[in-house]
């Protein structure tokens, strides 16, 4: 009796799943990419998405955007080579710089690599009038080098699909 409410319900269970609508999986659409205008090169530079420290971005030792977390942004340069410097929470890049030689016409993606080093600081936590819990909480904060790479244009619109678009400051290439 058992195997036949079994056998039975078995069959009424895959009908009723079949019966379900199901929709396909989507994805947010590809991030359209820019060509460079007649004569220039455009670069992207993509902030990796597990840095959470806001970082100031310099173009020949010139401000060109500040990117936070999960952000890029893309600017039109003249053919050239370019030093690039990062200086995470505004302080002025202690980084050595990454060099960037770009062509007429070309599209150029670069990323910021994982901070160097981190520090850690601890904080007591408060227990009323009986004073402090002996527990300790750890605290990281990233610190040390970065340094720009270039990845592939697949990679890059990967990681621009998890960000947002920052303009670069006015007059800044």
């Amino acid at each position: 009796m058992l195997r036949r409410s079994v056998l039975l319900t078995f069959p009424a269970f895959l009908v009723a799943c079949a019966s379900r609508e199901f929709k396909p999986l989507s994805f947010a659409p590809n991030v359209v990419l820019q060509d460079a205008p007649p004569g220039m090169a455009i670069v992207y530079l993509i902030r990796a998405p597990y840095d959470t420290a806001t970082l100031p971005v310099y173009f020949n030792e010139r401000k060109l955007a500040v990117l936070p977390s999960l952000t890029y942004t893309a600017v039109v340069v003249r053919p050239g080579t370019f030093a690039i410097a990062s200086a995470p929470n505004g302080r002025p890049p202690e980084s050595p710089a990454s060099t960037l030689t770009v062509s007429a016409g070309e599209r150029r993606y670069l990323y910021v690599s994982a901070p160097t080093d981190r520090t850690v600081s601890f904080a007591a936590i408060p227990m009323g009038k009986a004073g402090i819990i002996p527990l300790l909480l750890p605290s990281y904060a990233s610190a040390g080098a970065r340094t720009w790479k270039e990845c592939s244009e697949l990679d890059a619109q990967g990681l621009m699909s998890l960000g947002r678009l920052v303009l670069p400051e006015p007059g800044a290439a």
